[in-house]
């Protein structure tokens, strides 16, 4: 099972942000924190444009195999 960290834009479009190995509990933890403190840019060094996102959300992703 993986986890993806999502972002809604202003717009109301969603995007897949990036996929982390954390658990929903984590993975919520920090979305919060995104939310809340609004960096400039996230872990893995993209850029984000708080003008155009409005919130990070977490999606649990379950694989078929």
């Amino acid at each position: 099972m993986t986890t993806a960290i999502c972002y809604t834009t202003k717009t109301g479009e969603s995007y897949l942000a990036y996929e982390t190995y954390k658990t929903v509990e984590r993975a919520e933890a920090e979305v919060n924190t995104l939310n809340a403190t609004k960096p400039a840019r996230l872990w893995n060094g993209d850029k984000v444009d708080w003008t155009k996102v409005d919130k990070f959300f977490v999606v649990r992703q379950e694989h078929m195999d």
